[in-house]
């Protein structure tokens, strides 16, 4: 009983499986189609929205296979049906001719080795994936927490930029080791880690990396990052994800998106 069960939770993943894979590469081609026919005529932050919400897409299809009735090709219908014709004219010549020699077919009791397989490798991946996810997480909250207070110049020249960039959200601002670049971090406290040299730039500068750094916090890039990243780890053997993960897509375009200095 027991092993029927898992044969059957393993048959319907299978299925489920398949038809996400080939829906998610729908929803990423038709990204990347509108992304290129983007590129000359809209802005980096359009191009950022759509891989965005095409990556937000890839993690409701999961509870989209299960709650909406399933749609499949006409294509891939027919080729069901033919199929099931074949193995109809198949058992009936079985019936014909019982004394025939025919292949024994696997028990439905029987596991399938490639399926458990293929499960076993996504889970690895994805596993993997989450893993590297975790660590640079972690690297980020070590740095956060061995930064420190900047100058009070420098905390002035944040004001004005958050205040230039009209974000309202309380916003940290950290001074951290030589060798980080400018970033900013924080789902729920967000903060802004400057290197240590960020004390001797000059004003135009530092306005300009302030400016920079704020407008990710007011696009909130934290959480599209981790969207952008699950989806990932969901969606690792497809390359379509890859892609979308590159500098070219979506880090290109959140760092090439406008400043949001006089619109939003």
């Amino acid at each position: 009983m027991l092993v029927s069960m898992l044969v059957s939770m393993l048959t319907t993943w299978w299925a489920v499986a398949l038809e996400i894979s080939w829906k998610s590469a729908v929803v990423l081609a038709a990204a990347c189609a509108a992304s290129l026919l983007l590129l000359l005529r809209a802005s980096s932050a359009l191009r950022h929205a759509v891989w965005v919400l095409a990556l937000g897409g890839l993690l409701l299809l999961p509870v989209l296979q299960v709650l909406l009735p399933a749609w499949r090709p006409a294509a891939l219908r027919r080729a069901q049906v033919e199929l099931s014709g074949v193995r109809v004219g198949a058992t009936e010549s079985e019936g014909a001719a019982p004394q025939q020699h025919t292949v024994p077919r696997s028990s439905p009791r029987s596991p399938q080795p490639w399926r458990i397989a293929a499960l076993a490798v996504w889970m690895a991946g994805a596993g993997i994936c989450l893993l590297r996810w975790r660590n640079g997480t972690r690297q980020v909250a070590r740095l956060r927490g061995s930064a420190v207070p900047p100058e009070q110049a420098i905390s002035a020249l944040a004001r004005e930029a958050a205040a230039e960039v009209r974000l309202r959200r309380p916003v940290t601002v950290l001074i951290g080791d030589d060798g980080i670049v400018p970033m900013a971090t924080g789902l729920l406290r967000p903060a802004v880690l400057l290197p240590r040299e960020a004390a001797v730039w000059s004003r135009e500068r530092l306005h300009i990396v302030l400016l920079h750094e704020m407008a990710h916090i007011r696009r909130r890039d934290c959480v599209t990052q981790a969207l952008a990243e699950l989806a990932g780890s969901l969606y690792w053997f497809n390359p379509l994800v890859w892609m979308a993960q590159s500098f070219r897509t979506v880090r290109a375009a959140r760092s090439l998106a406008p400043q949001m200095t006089h619109t939003d």
